[in-house]
């Protein structure tokens, strides 16, 4: 089972999601009207799930310390939320965009996101990285960091991921707009949970795990459609090297692709040298796509190792493979090594 940890609203987004997927039946939802229940339904949804994924980062960084049977994950907010919130805010102020604040969205998003629009640089209160084990401000801060903007002049107006934040400011009068998940940026977190679930069914097999990453040198040459284009095909491309593989290919956070397959699969293809099942290279319309691929117990652990694997990818122009024992090693030595 795959349990959901959020607010009302976001929770009937993954549910609904869910229901049209077929897969309505393996969710267990968790509804909280306060962030800080999240911890108490996380540990509720334990014992029966194999992954809780919560709809924030913050929950998750609240209560994911909680779990000792399921693995946790989040839904994160994307740019594509905060694009489709500003506009938004865009049509609700006859195209003028106040000064505002925002919470729980990575700095560098929101200030990218806003030079990209030309809009004025917003005050963005502090997310920190679950990797670096941040303690997560409670939703109290979160609220007195907009109200102390508010009252000083550095924001006219407030957008938060927080159900619980926007319900409070909106009862004080506020100019408050709610960050809400796209149903792509919510399914995509799904599709992850679900893969999670199916892999982690069959522990006695590795997982492995490969990001792929457009290179963005050449991604900067192109215009906006160009780009889109690209990357359609991009998309099309790796759903048939997850389909060759018996693997699942999802979207991820960043620009990058995601193809999860098991261990089993990929030491065969190590045996075999490859051939079309799994190409050590890949280019579309000129567009190279560095790889880096993690091998772990699990999704998680696994897909971290892809992206350590990708970082070397990117410095050396080889696809790498990452074990759990922190071996890093180009993908054609990786095969030598195997036969």
């Amino acid at each position: 089972m795959i349990g959901i940890v959020g607010p009302a609203d976001s929770v009937a987004l993954a549910t609904q999601i869910a229901t049209e997927g077929g897969f309505a039946d393996m969710l267990l939802p968790g509804v909280y009207r306060h962030a800080d229940e999240a911890s108490e339904l996380a540990r509720e949804l334990d014992p029966s799930c194999t992954v809780v994924l919560f709809t924030g980062q913050a929950p998750y960084m609240m209560a994911g310390s909680e779990l000792t049977e399921a693995e946790p994950q989040f839904v994160s907010h994307s740019g594509a939320d905060l694009y489709r919130c500003i506009a938004q805010v865009l049509i609700e102020c006859s195209g003028q965009m106040p000064r505002v604040t925002v919470d729980s969205i990575d700095e560098p998003t929101v200030l990218s996101a806003f030079a990209d629009l030309g809009l004025p640089t917003p005050s963005a209160h502090p997310l920190g990285s679950p990797e670096d084990h941040a303690v997560p401000a409670d939703v109290a801060e979160i609220i007195a960091f907009h109200r102390a903007a508010l009252a000083d002049g550095r924001a006219d107006a407030v957008l938060t991921c927080l159900a619980e934040v926007h319900a409070v400011l909106l009862a004080e009068g506020v100019r408050v707009w709610r960050i809400e998940h796209t149903a792509r940026t919510m399914a995509d977190a799904l599709q992850r949970a679900l893969l999670s679930h199916d892999l982690i069914r069959s522990r006695e097999e590795q997982l492995a795990v490969a990001l792929f990453a457009p290179d963005r040198a050449r991604l900067a040459e192109l215009d906006v459609f160009e780009r889109e284009v690209v990357r359609m095909r991009v998309h099309r491309e790796l759903l048939e090297v997850a389909r060759r593989n018996g693997g699942r290919l999802t979207a991820v956070e960043g620009g990058l692709f995601s193809v999860a397959m098991s261990r089993l699969t990929l030491d065969d293809d190590l045996d075999g040298g490859f051939g079309e099942a799994w190409p050590m290279e890949i280019a579309v319309d000129g567009l190279v796509l560095h790889v880096g691929v993690g091998v772990a117990n699990t999704f998680e652990h696994a897909e971290t190792l892809a992206r350590t694997a990708l970082d070397g990818a990117q410095r050396s122009g080889r696809t790498q493979v990452c074990f759990p024992d922190g071996r890093m090693v180009a993908i054609d030595e990786a095969a030598q090594s195997q036969s």
